[in-house]
């Protein structure tokens, strides 16, 4: 055994075919034991890619501890539960990030339960927004986004210590329009009770955001999260700004309704966070935390 890792962790950078690198060297996962939470893993020196878990998290409200008002509406506070699922995972160019081949995994889901807070978006909102061409949970995935990354202005802890759902255009299943964020780590460390305080601030700082980037629909600064397990493939900015200035009572549904309509420029955001992170990508940025000895094949456990 050369490591120990957390389940909840694991389940995101140790699956078959998973390649993850330590002090130049680069490693690939040949065979995860469930049942034993054994994976196998062997020394490559030729690998001329990397690997991207593709994955879904779904949040579901078990309790409510604590609401109060948030614009329009009321912020939630309370215990969720967690279910997160790796389906699959893409070899990446490592400069370019280009998706060179896509390949499926059967993985029993990770479920655990942690506390979260949340927003109920009302459905006039969802009609306001559908009038306007704009694709209502593109414009909840991208106010999601910027919530969830804005949480260490307020809070002391680091951008990955909150998730929040990510939404798909191939997804079939059906989710609560809610924007929600949840402490990752699966245990009450106190964040997510600490962001529900500041929420009324929290979301006036991500309108300010949203009104001041430069960026036409969406960019790293804003909605573009280099998280997002969907690519960032189904954002809006200019659905995320109205949506944020609803919740906070700067329009109801007739003015909202009335907003003119903003010319814009061709979809650039996902463009744009690709040069970004093109910056000082010589180490990828998964894997980085495992430590691997020097033997040509090892084994990691994975613990509960």
């Amino acid at each position: 055994m050369i490591e120990e890792i957390e389940a909840r962790r694991a389940i995101f950078t140790i699956y078959t075919g998973a390649v993850f690198h330590h002090q130049g060297l680069s490693y690939v996962v040949t065979d995860l034991r469930i049942e034993e939470r054994i994976a196998l893993v062997e020394r490559r020196d030729n690998v001329t890619y990397w690997t991207r878990q593709r994955d879904y998290t779904d949040v579901e409200v078990v309790s409510k501890t604590e609401s109060k008002a948030l614009g329009i509406d009321q912020v939630h506070y309370g215990s969720a539960g967690v279910r997160s699922v790796v389906f699959g995972y893409h070899k990446l160019v490592p400069r370019t990030r280009r998706i060179i081949e896509t390949v499926e995994l059967a993985l029993p889901a990770a479920e655990y339960t942690s506390t979260a807070f949340w927003v109920d978006v009302p459905l006039w909102i969802y009609r306001v927004l559908a009038a306007k061409d704009i694709v209502p949970e593109s414009a909840l995935h991208g106010l999601s986004h910027l919530v969830c990354s804005l949480v260490p202005l307020f809070v002391r802890c680091k951008g990955s210590d909150m998730g929040t759902e990510c939404r798909s255009k191939l997804a079939v299943r059906e989710r609560p329009f809610r924007v929600v964020a949840f402490e990752r780590h699966g245990y009450n460390t106190g964040l997510s009770v600490k962001a529900y305080d500041q929420a009324t601030a929290l979301f006036r700082r991500a309108l300010e955001v949203l009104e001041s980037c430069a960026c036409q629909d969406g960019c790293p600064s804003c909605i573009v999260s280099t998280s997002c397990s969907e690519n960032n493939e189904m954002l809006d900015k200019r659905g995320a700004r109205l949506m944020a200035r609803c919740l906070l009572g700067h329009l109801d549904e007739a003015s909202a309704a009335a907003e003119p309509e903003e010319t814009e420029e061709p979809h650039r955001g996902r463009a744009a966070a690709e040069q970004e992170e093109q910056v000082d990508r010589d180490e990828p940025p998964l894997h980085r935390e495992t430590v691997i000895s020097d033997s040509d094949f090892d084994e990691i456990n994975m613990f509960f």
